[in-house]
């Protein structure tokens, strides 16, 4: 731990890097304003159930610039595997 409490970089877990990737997401829905406000809401709530689906297939350390095709790909086979 940091003299300020904060967890050092070594000591992050995989849930706080996805309450991470959350915030950076919600940041980035903030800045771009687009859409009604059912819109921006409901953009906000499926990139927040994208990066927890993410999690639960195994997938760790992600940052709002590492979300790639390949992490795609393995979320749309997994949502075609269980429907």
């Amino acid at each position: 731990m940091a003299s300020n409490g904060c967890p050092l970089p070594d000591q992050i877990t995989g849930e706080d890097t996805i309450k991470h990737l959350n915030f950076q997401l919600k940041q980035l829905c903030k800045q771009c304003r687009e859409g009604s406000y059912a819109t921006q809401r409901n953009r906000v709530r499926i990139l927040t159930l994208v990066v927890n689906e993410l999690h639960t297939l195994g997938y760790q350390q992600m940052q709002a610039k590492s979300l790639k095709l390949n992490l795609i790909k393995a979320l749309v086979e997994c949502w075609r595997a269980q429907y």
